[in-house]
């Protein structure tokens, strides 16, 4: 999957998952773009990756084009792709520029053999190549060091930052947020071998520049080749120029011929000729090349990191694919919510709804309806109509269930509605108000599992399978808990021993 495509299909993920009351995506309008992009005597009900990979691309670029057209240039995609191409060019350009002139500052008719320079770029690319060497025992605390930790931020790799409010109507702060998150988890490690590459090609231009610099200026002024410094001696330069340069000579069979002429001090040098090949053949084997091979190694670690995380991506687009279609394909399942001793906000409808669509595709019918008054459980089926497949009885965590009300009302219902691979009654344990009163003490794992382990005590003895609700939660999760439940493969255990005191 490329990147265009992955960028398109996150966002508009993004946008659905962030978007629960259709304020910027209705929701008719997203079945729709599902519809459009699946033949309708053809629904694939298990795609396979590629199957998933086309009806997400395709449906993503219908969606795209549908938020534009509604909402203009902020329903984009709100990061675009760094034009690699473009920095790695001006990278390079600007090596080759400061290469250039390097020689230029240093160099003036006469060219010492071991100028700060060349030996400079020596050393430094000495030490790169020591640092790949050992940068892979570090891990990925790597990637914070080095010349390319230090550019990543100013290129923003790693992070994008969000300009618009978190809190606007609709919640596009909110949306892009969201979708970053996840984009730049995608794209981090792939970016950061591509900025690597840019820089190895850059280290190499640089040279390529000092190279340039050599043979341009030959061409206009007659050179002399000398050597001057104030620690060596002419036994120590000597033996100093056949460890550099031997290499060199030996592959381009270039002489090494160091004469009394060269010594700065005592005579005026000699004609730089072959000096100018080996410095350039000696940057040539120790900087360009082995730069270049960095580069293309960088380059083939981008796409292996690409690929890597892309096939970590694949399960969760997988799920979402296969959501998208249960969305348009009607299971014929009758369900019923019933909200008992709660007032179950509307806002909280579609988060449910999407968790059902999750578990058991497009519902035949799906009712939001108010559960009996307190003590009036027993005469409640008489009132409820048609008994629906699937019954899903709501409750409050923070409350303590009983066995005359709670108790009564979940027995009665299971009975009705049966069980089996098509029907069953689910306790849904409404849990944002525990959360919220809770959720900042240090005890609250354990007073949440307290709670659980009371209504299981109560519910599960009478064929109802319970679990806490949180509507934060991503849909999948919720669902995925539905089938478990429906399934009946991991019941809730209960605990005969526990007091039943409020907790609350």
């Amino acid at each position: 999957m490329d990147e265009t495509k992955a960028k398109e299909i996150l966002w508009v993920r993004a946008v659905e998952d962030g978007d629960l009351q259709g304020e910027v995506f209705p929701l008719d309008e997203r079945a729709k773009t599902t519809m459009g992009v699946v033949p309708r005597d053809e629904v694939p009900t298990d795609p396979n990756r590629r199957e998933v990979q086309d009806l997400l691309s395709r449906r993503a670029s219908s969606a795209a084009s549908y938020l534009t057209n509604k909402h203009g240039q902020i329903a984009a995609s709100p990061t675009s792709h760094r034009p690699w191409g473009l920095i790695i060019a001006g990278l390079c350009v600007l090596a080759l520029v400061l290469g250039f002139l390097s020689d230029r500052l240093v160099n003036h008719g006469r060219i010492n053999v071991i100028s700060a320079p060349l030996l400079g770029i020596l050393a430094w690319n000495a030490l790169v190549y020591l640092w790949n060497l050992v940068s892979p025992l570090l891990g990925k605390r790597a990637d914070a060091l080095g010349l390319q930790g230090l550019l990543a931020p100013v290129l923003g790799i790693g992070r994008d930052k969000v300009d618009d409010q978190p809190d606007s109507n609709p919640p596009w702060g909110k949306l892009r947020g969201n979708f970053l998150a996840r984009w730049t988890g995608l794209t981090g490690r792939p970016d950061l071998h591509r900025l690597t590459g840019a820089l190895h090609l850059a280290a190499a231009c640089f040279a390529g520049g000092q190279i340039g610099g050599l043979y341009l200026s030959g061409l206009v002024r007659r050179y002399l080749a000398v050597w001057e410094s104030t620690f060596l001696d002419a036994p120590s330069f000597e033996r100093l120029a056949s460890i550099l340069f031997g290499p060199a000579s030996k592959f381009f069979n270039i002489p090494v011929e160091v004469t009394e002429n060269m010594n700065a001090a005592t005579g005026g040098g000699v004609d730089a000729r072959d000096w100018i090949h080996l410095c350039a053949a000696t940057l040539l084997l120790f900087v360009v090349l082995p730069r270049i091979v960095l580069a293309l190694a960088s380059r083939f670690r981008a796409a292996r990191a690409w690929k890597s995380a892309t096939a970590e991506l694949e399960p969760d687009l997988g799920n979402y694919a296969r959501d998208l279609l249960r969305q348009i394909t009607k299971s014929g399942k009758d369900v019923a919510v019933i909200s008992y001793g709660l007032d179950f906000p509307e806002t909280s409808h579609e988060a449910l709804r999407r968790s059902i669509l999750h578990a058991i595709g497009k519902p035949g019918s799906l009712r939001f309806v108010a559960g009996p008054s307190y003590g009036e459980e027993d005469e409640y089926l008489s009132t409820l109509g048609t008994i629906p497949d699937i019954a899903i009885l709501l409750f409050p965590l923070t409350g303590t269930p009983e066995e005359e009300t709670q108790g009564v009302l979940a027995e009665l219902v299971a009975k009705a509605v049966g069980n089996g691979s098509d029907r069953g009654t689910l306790g849904l344990l409404y849990a944002d108000r525990f959360h919220e009163k809770f959720r900042d003490q240090p005890e609250f794992e354990d007073r949440l599992t307290r709670r659980e382990e009371i209504w299981a005590q109560v519910l599960v003895p009478r064929g109802v399978a319970p679990f806490s609700w949180n509507t934060t939660a991503p849909a999948s999760e919720t669902g995925d808990q539905i089938i478990q439940a429906l399934r009946g493969t991991e019941p809730i255990p209960t605990h005969p021993s526990i007091d039943q005191s409020p907790t609350s």
